[in-house]
């Protein structure tokens, strides 16, 4: 009778340490999902803030008096761009986010500097390294 009730009791040991061992694993498992993630959503941000800059220097090329705008060119994403000129130097700001929950956003910035330089026929912008 008492082997019985050792088995019983070893049987519950086991059975706990399994079962704390599978919480902690489900618990990492969440864990690890939430930082891929912010990680995608931070990724995704970065490259729509690159075609943000894109977009305004192909704007630029069609006119210099493009000054920006807001455009939300994927479902929970938006990218806010801005011009500032001074003289023939074109500054571009590109602020992008990412993400539908609040707690997961991913944003990123870019600026980058071109002149707009050529004659009417033909326009370039030349990245501005100075």
């Amino acid at each position: 009778m008492k082997r019985k009730g050792i088995a019983i009791f070893y049987t519950l040991v086991v059975l706990s340490v399994v079962g704390i061992m599978l919480a902690a694993t489900a618990r990492q498992s969440a864990g690890a999902r939430r930082v891929y993630e912010v990680r995608r959503n931070q990724v995704q941000a970065q490259w729509l803030a690159r075609s943000g800059i894109e977009m305004a220097a192909a704007r630029l090329l069609e006119s210099d008096s493009y000054r920006g705008e807001t455009i939300e060119p994927l479902p929970d994403s938006r990218i806010q761009i801005k011009v500032e000129v001074d003289r023939a130097l074109y500054t571009i700001t590109a602020e992008a986010r990412f993400g539908d929950n609040p707690v997961f956003i991913g944003t990123s910035t870019v600026t980058k500097s071109f002149r707009r330089v050529g004659t009417e026929q033909s326009v370039t912008l030349w990245p501005d390294n100075s």
